[in-house]
């Protein structure tokens, strides 16, 4: 039985190699700058599924997907529906397409560098043992997902990669950032999702220590690399060594 304990808004739980255990996350801040290709008719989420409904884009080419997220156990899955429609939004007879997104949670840990590759200048300093008081301090690092080729490009199936990449269940505020993504992806003309790509995170992260174990509170914005000319979401949450740590 998963564990789950309610603090703030919503649960988060990341993965370790070894053990998998509760850690605590606070929701979504904003959603991705400058997404025009995509609109949402629905979009809600918790802890562990969304339901999004949006038109789509591509190629002068106009859809309407609806997609489920949801856990499932070891991982996340997302079934897509999509249909092409007209100009009047009217769905076009014989255009259904249902697609499966399925991933395992990834097993992070601080030392696995295909993962995670820490950028940040102050890492070391982040990483003391000796940094206890919770201060916030300016943070950054670029977090890289490998996925299979030929994903088509949803905001449901980028969601699923980048959870399972960093996360273990899901957090709603991952549906921001993919939206972004998803947007990014449309206008630069890519047919799917990279089967390897790198986003970079840029903020603070506050370290505390509580009966032994180290804590991690991340507050600030995902973008597509570090100039930072592209934003494609903020979040914060938080995490225990370990577990989801960045």
């Amino acid at each position: 039985m998963k564990k789950r304990i309610f603090v703030l808004f919503l649960i988060c739980v990341f993965t370790s190699s070894s053990i998998a255990n509760p850690v605590f996350a606070s929701g979504l801040e904003d959603t991705a700058d400058d997404t025009k290709g995509i609109e949402f008719i629905e979009n809600t989420s918790d802890d562990e599924s969304a339901h999004l409904v949006y038109y789509m884009t591509i190629d002068e080419k106009r859809y309407l997907i609806d997609e489920i997220i949801a856990d499932t156990g070891d991982g996340m899955s997302c079934r897509s529906i999509s249909h092409l429609v007209d100009k009047k939004n009217h769905i076009i007879d014989g255009t259904k397409k249902v697609e499966n997104t399925e991933m395992k949670y990834a097993e992070v840990e601080k030392t696995d560098n295909n993962l995670l590759e820490d950028d940040s200048s102050n890492a070391s300093t982040s990483l003391s043992l000796k940094a206890q008081s919770g201060e916030a301090k300016s943070y950054s690092t670029t977090v890289t997902w490998k996925t299979s080729k030929g994903r088509k490009i949803t905001v449901g199936a980028l969601a699923v990669i980048i959870c399972t990449t960093i996360a273990f269940e899901f957090p709603s505020y991952f549906t921001a950032v993919a939206t972004g993504l998803a947007d990014y992806f449309i206008g630069a003309g890519l047919e799917a999702i990279p089967s390897k790509y790198s986003i970079y995170y840029s903020g603070t992260r506050a370290i505390s220590r509580s009966t032994g174990k180290i804590y991690y509170r991340y507050n600030g914005t995902f973008y597509k690399d570090k100039t930072k000319k592209k934003k494609f979401g903020k979040a914060k949450w938080s995490a225990r060594w370990g577990h989801g740590t960045i």
